[in-house]
């Protein structure tokens, strides 16, 4: 017992970390030059080189003075943080164990806020190797927040763009320590000088930066963690099952439903009614006009979404690396292409106006086609901009599926009841839809089976916190794609069947839309330690 009070009060007289900070420099007076200069390099990369962080993790306390510091110096707003803390703890039966981690921007050799940029924003600098954002570049598309795996960009309402760290580039150019390094009153982190071509190999091993890190094959991130204490390999997050739904993107679940749905409208008509039959498009030329007035819709919300929508037109500047460039750019013809189509369908309602006479309905179908190619190239754009994320849920079959079955199945319900509106048969369009409702509504289950964690994590998401919106979803897609058609096949044409048909393609078009809303609410983005719920 003596030896323990005596321990104790040793302790007590040991200064705490931020007590030693303000001691250091109540004794020193107001800072020196070179007070951090053995925490920067003192010369610049050379070729193959770049700055990185370097994190002791045995000297962070998880103090958030490094939090503090970036966001007092950078000027950031209320909510805004470029520097985050976690935490890392033992779990099962190992030895009692927690560790704090200091995260930010990794500066990866391969960021891919830069690759999926569509207008640019993010320049990589050539002799630094720090990843920097230009503010007035940006107009806000927020994909750079999905193609980062740590959660580095963060989103400014009141400004409209994304910011981010850039390892105070300015005052390294004045070889001035960056605000997270002069906080840190353990000096826990600070600046070095990495190979990328060793973090390029690292990065090869599908190399964590730390336990439950996302993998750094996907960027090839340069922070450097150090740690001479050893890890019980039963660590995790103690974070790791706080999860909550993400933001749903209203513009974009308004798009892209009404995009495909416009896309599987046009695809299935021209097809179904013969693709070089002039007249069978001419009967459905009513449909084709409601699916393109979809697809305008769609396209007019999305830049909604943009923070700076007066931006927009600087979105084919990415087009060599961004899907979302790629897809902006797929998507402009089609509606132009579509109405060239419609006014050769229409041409006896416009034609007399103007008192001109030329047959332009042969040309309808030699316009339809470029129209449809267009349009699928633009789901399979509008695919691979998920599909390009390190999100699991998102995975390449499982988003190509959704999208694919929803164009599809959406078209083949209002071929069908188009085709009822026009006296013509309506079971084999029924049929197809049939198999494409079955078909989207049973791959989306297919997750419940999954064992990926994040995956998981997301039917836990389906399961609790949008339970009620899942289950709607389910139910409308069961009746309005499988219920009512199947019923429609076994009656005769008739008054009754236009009237099921009409509220199978509503409630079919509500349950896509749902659909969509969970695609993005329920995903689980990767993160680091201690920002699930950043």
């Amino acid at each position: 017992m003596p030896d323990l009070l005596e321990k104790i009060l040793l302790d007590q007289n040991d200064l705490s970390a931020v007590e030693r900070f303000s001691e250091f420099h109540e004794q020193k007076g107001l800072l020196r030059e070179d007070t951090y200069k053995d925490l920067i390099p003192l010369s610049q990369p050379t070729a193959g080189q770049q700055y990185a962080f370097e994190v002791d993790l045995d000297a962070c306390t998880g103090c958030k003075a490094c939090v503090v510091g970036c966001h007092s110096l950078n000027g950031l707003e209320e909510g805004e943080t470029w520097r985050k803390t976690g935490v890392l703890q033992s779990y099962g039966e190992a030895r009692p164990f927690q560790q704090t981690v200091t995260t930010a921007c990794h500066h990866c050799v391969e960021p891919g806020c830069l690759q999926g940029c569509p207008v640019k924003a993010y320049d990589k600098d050539p002799t630094t190797g720090i990843v920097k954002h230009l503010d007035d570049q940006c107009f806000g598309c927020r994909y750079c927040e999905i193609k980062c795996p740590y959660g580095v960009p963060q989103y400014s309402e009141r400004l409209g763009v994304v910011r981010k760290c850039d390892m105070c580039s300015s005052r390294l150019a004045d070889q001035e320590a960056p605000a997270c390094v002069q906080s840190c009153p353990n000096q826990a982190i600070k600046i070095t000088i990495v190979n990328q071509s060793e973090a390029d190999e690292i990065a090869k091993k599908s190399f964590n930066l730390i336990k439950d890190a996302p993998s750094s094959h996907y960027t090839q991130p340069t922070t450097v963690y150090k740690s001479n204490r050893g890890q019980p390999l039963q660590l995790q997050a103690a974070d790791i099952n706080q999860i909550q739904p993400e933001h749903p993107h209203w513009p974009l679940v308004i798009m892209l439903t009404l995009t495909q749905i416009s896309v599987g409208v046009w695809t299935v008509s021209l097809f179904l009614a013969g693709i070089s039959s002039a007249q069978s498009l001419y009967d459905h030329r009513y449909l084709m006009l409601f699916g393109m007035i979809l697809g305008g819709i769609g396209l007019a919300v999305a830049p909604l979404h943009l923070g700076r929508p007066h931006l927009a037109f600087r979105a084919f500047l990415g087009f060599r690396t961004s899907w979302l460039s790629r897809e902006m750019l797929t998507f402009g013809p089609y509606p132009v292409l579509g109405g060239l189509c419609l006014a050769c369908l229409f041409e006896d309602m416009w034609q007399p106006k103007l008192n001109i006479n030329f047959n332009l309905l042969p040309l309808s179908p030699y316009l339809a086609i470029p129209t449809v190619l267009i349009g699928l190239v633009g789901v399979f754009c509008s695919a691979m901009i998920y599909i390009d994320t390190p999100r699991p849920f998102w995975a390449h079959v499982r988003t190509l599926l959704k999208f694919t079955f929803t164009s599809f199945s959406s078209g083949a319900l209002l071929f069908a009841f188009s085709s009822v509106m026009l006296g013509f048969s309506h079971v084999p369009s029924l049929f197809i839809a049939i198999i494409c409702c079955f078909a989207k509504l049973y791959f989306e289950t297919d997750i419940f089976s999954s064992t990926n964690f994040d995956v998981k994590r997301t039917v836990y998401l389906l399961s609790h916190h949008l339970k009620s919106i899942y289950d709607l979803r389910r139910k409308l897609g069961v009746v309005a794609g499988l219920f009512i058609p199947l019923l429609a096949v076994m009656l005769p044409t008739g008054f009754l069947i236009s009237i099921m048909l009409a509220l199978a393609c509503v409630g079919w078009m509500i349950a896509e839309m749902m659909e969509r809303y969970l695609f993005f609410t329920s995903v689980v983005p990767p993160r680091m330690p201690g920002d699930q719920l950043a």
